[in-house]
């Protein structure tokens, strides 16, 4: 964790609002849930945002997990929780406006009419700090590209507003987490969907891998 991040952490602590003024989110604000009318197509999109396979309930649980896991590691089972609870407050945004379109928020996806119930097997549990943390970082990467590609297929203005905003939390915390592999992976190689090694600060390098990671990344 860089100093100003830290520093950052330090002031949002004192604080009372939970979620946009934690350390680990930015301090923008979240667009309220509003949609223009009812729109079974886009609750579909979104529940694979809600509860799908990469999905903010995958990534919840993925990284309290991984919280749990770190209890040696201060800083990283901090930045674990403190991100696992920014997507908590995702996942609220996206069941409100599922809600709002017209279909219950369930956790679950809907393929052909077809519910598909969310389940534990879509976590990567890990073995290692460094497949645990690139596990974390493919995540993100992931969930940035399928929120990216949702806005591209709603036209409703209020969901592509509040999509905006989680991509922003999503790309602070993909830095977040390819700093701590910086620092507790350096110059490792990980066999993960990033298909890049963790270089000094928190850069990405080169390609290869040692397959340390044996599994899907999760979220």
């Amino acid at each position: 964790m860089s100093k100003k991040d830290k520093e950052k952490r330090d002031e949002m602590r004192t604080d009372p609002d939970p979620h946009q003024n934690r350390w680990c989110a930015l301090p923008e604000p979240y667009p309220g849930p509003q949609v223009l009318r009812p729109n079974q197509y886009y609750a579909m999109l979104l529940l694979e945002d809600y509860a799908g396979t990469n999905g903010e309930m995958t990534a919840i649980t993925q990284y309290l997990y991984h919280h749990l896991t770190f209890e040696a590691y201060n800083d990283l089972a901090e930045l674990e929780e403190c991100v696992a609870i920014i997507e908590m407050h995702h996942l609220e945004l996206l069941g409100q406006t599922i809600q709002l379109l017209g279909v219950p928020p369930e956790f679950r996806t809907l393929t052909n009419n077809r519910a598909n119930y969310w389940n534990a097997s879509y976590v990567y549990y890990g073995n290692n700090i460094c497949d645990r943390l690139a596990a974390d970082i493919a995540a993100e990467k992931t969930a940035i590209q399928n929120y990216r590609d949702h806005q591209y297929l709603i036209g409703d203005p209020n969901i592509k507003q509040l999509l905006e905003r989680i991509i922003k939390d999503e790309e602070h915390h993909l830095r977040l987490f390819s700093e701590a592999a910086a620092k507790y992976c350096p110059g490792t190689c990980v066999t993960s969907t990033t298909n890049n090694c963790f270089g000094p600060m928190g850069s990405m390098m080169g390609n290869g891998f040692n397959g340390m990671m044996g599994g899907d990344s999760g979220r």
